[in-house]
């Protein structure tokens, strides 16, 4: 096979083919880059379009004398092309400061696992009130019009909860009940974990201390359960 340059001078000379079979043996470079961007909850494919165009780019523009690896000159491209359709996408404009703080975060807790606010102050010494507001700016935001209940014949939507005053007595009993309920079908472990994290308000790293797990394994652990809590609290029949 030609080297990589002799291709890449042929797809900038016109050729059609050849610009097109490289930015197709090119997409799993573009499909890594999205990775990166998991935690934001935003769609991968549309996230893949946009590092497309970065790839594309990089094929048109990449000179061989720039002395580096077409991957190492793709990859600045692909990253600033969706970081650009972020940014402006954004619903809310986040200042310098607190996406600084954001990221220094974001990197503590992939070092050190799941940390709570006073955890956080200590090591990065910044004040709670930055932390709670870089903590907050992380959070997907959702339209008020987002369904957050849906029978098939009627719709409850966020801002009908957010009107609301707090829920009645007799909600509030149903609600607990239903929660006890699908606590009573998890095992023995699965149930303490549940304990330490929602009722002791534990963090991951410490539960895993004590039940001698990794934050890792206490974090997939948490989501299993709980959405097997969810699966059997939708499962109930209605009385």
């Amino acid at each position: 096979m030609p080297l990589l340059e002799e291709r890449i001078q042929r797809a900038q000379q016109g050729d059609v083919k050849e610009r097109e079979q490289l930015i197709l043996d090119n997409i799993p470079l573009v499909w890594s880059m999205v990775g990166r961007f998991h935690y934001l909850g935003r769609d991968k494919d549309e996230l893949f379009q946009i590092g497309m165009v970065g790839l594309m780019q990089a094929v048109d523009r990449f000179d061989v004398g720039f002395g580096v690896q077409f991957s190492t000159y793709a990859v600045p491209l692909i990253i600033g092309e969706i970081r650009r359709f972020l940014r402006d996408d954004a619903p809310v404009k986040i200042t310098r400061s607190v996406m600084e703080n954001r990221k220094r975060i974001r990197e503590l807790m992939d070092a050190e696992g799941d940390l709570n606010v006073e955890e956080i102050v200590a090591r990065l010494h910044i004040s709670m009130e930055d932390v709670i507001l870089a903590l907050e700016s992380d959070k997907p935001v959702e339209s008020i019009y987002e369904p957050v209940y849906d029978s098939g014949e009627s719709q409850v939507y966020l801002v009908d909860k957010l009107e609301q005053q707090e829920k009645p007595i007799e909600e509030q009993v149903v609600e607990r009940e239903l929660i006890e309920q699908a606590f009573s079908t998890l095992d023995g472990r699965e149930q303490r974990m549940i304990k330490l994290r929602f009722y002791e308000n534990k963090t991951q790293s410490q539960v895993g201390e004590l039940m001698e797990m990794t934050q890792v394994q206490v974090s997939r652990m948490e989501k299993k359960v709980l959405l097997k809590m969810r699966k059997g609290i939708q499962e109930m029949p209605c009385k």
